[in-house]
């Protein structure tokens, strides 16, 4: 289980409340059907390091990957109004990206839905929003961009043109 929620009281809320329905789901189909107990692990932004791997990243740890490939399910919940392509949302992506190319079962909330958008637009590119914050702002502020920092650009920056 992977949570996305915001870094305070309230997502920290939000996150346990999500944690103790999913257990016990969890439990009611352990009862129901009489399976071995099931474990649940979660993690969150800080600590999902070790389930990541990609080999065109800093996560090249192949003990990653196997610890990725023994789970069965992933879940990711989190902040309905996050935005895939925000660095802070690096590795959620990283893991979406994972589960999408090997077929890993995956559920997700809204987040899970903006990314599945995001990445089936962007063939599992990672942008990097140049302006408002990643979060963009009207097209006529690209005029506040020196020339300087305009050469600058990359292949992989963009600029997000939001009313």
């Amino acid at each position: 289980v992977h949570g996305g929620h915001k870094n305070n009281s309230q997502g920290k809320g939000e996150a346990a409340v999500f944690i103790k329905t999913f257990a016990n789901v969890l439990k009611a189909i352990e009862q129901e059907r009489a399976l071995d107990r099931n474990e649940v692990t979660y993690r969150d932004g800080d600590t999902i390091s070790d389930y990541l791997y990609d080999a065109n990243t800093i996560y090249t740890d192949p003990e990653a990957k196997r610890k990725f490939d023994c789970i069965d399910i992933i879940i990711i919940a989190g902040d309905p109004n996050i935005l895939p392509w925000e660095k802070k949302n690096y590795k959620i992506g990283l893991l979406f990206k994972m589960c999408k190319t090997t077929n890993k079962c995956l559920f997700c909330s809204v987040c899970g839905m903006l990314m599945l958008a995001y990445y089936c637009a962007t063939s599992y590119k990672f942008i990097n929003v140049v302006n408002g914050n990643e979060k963009g702002t009207r097209l006529r502020h690209i005029n506040d961009f020196a020339k300087e920092e305009l050469a600058q650009l990359t292949a992989n920056d963009a600029f997000l043109d939001s009313i």
